[in-house]
């Protein structure tokens, strides 16, 4: 039996359930792993599952894979490396696994620590910031490279990679938005999947959006930029998929979580018309990109994944470039290879880098501040569990290099406001702006100092009247609210279409 995806209103279109809210996936195997891009709702959905099937009765233990995971927020109760009951859900248990902790991941993939649960739901990390998103060495397990030397415990590895390829015993979940660059990160998880025996998949494509008015501009622009990207290549639309629907509620708490099956009031109340003249006072990216004018120095954009980090990091140093300076951009994200639109694309340079460890990265940091020395650099960073692993593995290199060495650590170039300028990027919704929030703190007990955040792709500096984006509104002014107490300085970015 596979994943069943009922939902009494549910409506089938071609291949395709659409469903007004999700109904639950009905877990027939014991091991579920959710994968996709950042800002996907990896977290959103595993935590929803797991809720659902434990109130159906069901032991269940979610486990989170990510060092930036934020289950903790999601279910209200601090979870640590031991199973947490969590409260107002009986049969739900909940952990936090460190990412190179693979002795606890093995034990509890097929191992005894998990034999009293039913069902085992795995909340990866970002997949587009390590090996599909699974602890360190469990790609070389997967055989998904071969750099990462001999195991420590193959017999466990080769017990635990048998029941993952079982599709007796697991399914795979791919979360991804109706965005480009979400769904080809889907896409790329498919292709590698393909030679692992992964065979059993299914496909949760998030916050698809449909316009309440078609006349309503900035509505049918959203709708329309969805539908062009909900055309999927052939490796994902064979698999079978469900689109859940954007709802106008973070996803925090319990009830939220269970209105994401259409299982508990999801309290889905028109928000006010929010005047024009309230929602525009924000600085903007331009102002922020005047504040950042030099002709040399870092400038590293960093924050959790899916808020547009690369769209973020392109339009400044693509304005810095239309301003005079000359800019070197180190991005991950393929797509913005080519030309940014720019008066002179020759002071432009675009570098696409795929740095898979934290010695890659940290080399690679190196390099960056080293031309940044006569030019502009601007760094798409990585998403914030790598960001964190970056600052640990500056900071002991820091630690390693003896005093009387004259040359700069990373980590001492990284320190120098007047060097490096830190960018947080978040998007206005209640768990990515306490992510950044984590973000900054770890930044500043580091010794670096952000120098701005940027709250990127905003409702609220339109004039929809969509009851749906209406009410989103009033959501992200309260983030914004927060926003503007914790940073020194800040910038709001509309969503274009």
């Amino acid at each position: 039996m596979a994943f069943a995806l009922q939902h009494p209103r549910a409506r089938p279109i071609g291949t395709r359930v659409v469903a007004p809210a999700m109904k639950s996936f009905l877990c027939a195997t014991r091991y579920a792993f959710f994968l996709g891009k950042g800002g996907a709702g990896k977290s959103t959905m595993a935590a929803a599952t797991a809720l659902s099937l434990a109130d159906r009765g069901k032991r269940v233990l979610l486990l989170g894979l990510d060092v930036a995971s934020n289950l903790d927020e999601m279910l209200g109760v601090t979870l640590g490396t031991a199973p947490t009951p969590v409260p107002g859900a009986k049969n739900l248990h909940a952990l936090n696994l460190a990412p190179h902790d693979i002795a606890a991941f093995a034990a509890w993939v097929g191992g005894s620590e998990g034999a009293s649960y039913d069902h085992l739901i795995f909340d990866t990390a970002p997949s587009d910031a390590c090996a599909l998103g699974l602890p360190m060495g469990w790609s070389h397990a997967l055989r998904l490279d071969d750099d990462l030397g001999t195991l420590a415990h193959p017999s466990a590895f080769d017990v635990a990679r048998k029941l993952l390829t079982d599709p007796a015993q697991n399914t795979v979940v791919l979360v991804a938005r109706p965005e480009a660059s979400s769904l080809r990160e889907a896409h790329r998880i498919v292709r590698r999947l393909g030679g692992l025996g992964l065979v059993r998949q299914q496909l949760v494509l998030n916050a698809v959006f449909h316009a309440h008015d078609p006349r309503d501009a900035q509505a049918s622009a959203r709708e329309a930029r969805g539908r062009v990207a909900l055309d999927l290549p052939a490796a994902l639309s064979g698999i079978p998929r469900t689109e859940v629907p954007l709802e106008a509620f973070n996803m925090v708490g319990l009830t939220a979580l269970r209105a994401v099956f259409g299982e508990g009031p999801p309290t889905r109340t028109v928000g006010p018309v929010i005047p024009a003249a309230e929602t525009i006072r924000d600085p903007s990216l331009g102002e922020l990109t005047d504040a950042l004018s030099s002709t040399s120095g870092l400038v590293l954009v960093v924050g959790k994944g899916g808020v547009g980090k690369s769209a973020v990091a392109a339009a400044i140093a693509r304005d810095l470039a239309t301003r005079g300076a000359r800019v070197h951009l180190t991005t991950s994200e393929a797509s913005l290879a080519s030309p940014l639109d720019v008066r002179a694309p020759e002071r432009l340079c675009i570098t696409v880098a795929d740095s898979a460890s934290q010695q890659a990265s940290l080399e690679a940091l190196s390099r960056d501040l080293a031309v940044a020395t006569r030019e502009v650099v601007v760094v798409d960073g990585a998403a914030t569990g790598r960001t964190l692993e970056l600052l640990g593995a500056a900071s002991a290199h820091h630690r390693a290099l003896d005093a009387a060495v004259t040359v700069q650590s990373p980590l001492a170039r990284l320190r120098d406001p007047d060097f490096t300028r830190v960018i947080i990027v978040t998007t206005a919704e209640r768990t990515a702006v306490t992510e950044a929030t984590a973000l900054q703190t770890a930044l500043r007990r580091a010794g670096i100092e952000p120098f701005a955040w940027v709250v990127n792709a905003t409702v609220a500096s339109t004039c929809t009247q969509d009851p749906l984006l209406r009410q989103w509104l009033a959501s992200e002014l309260v983030q914004i609210a927060r926003v503007r107490q914790l940073a020194e300085r800040y910038a709001v970015v509309p969503w274009a279409a």
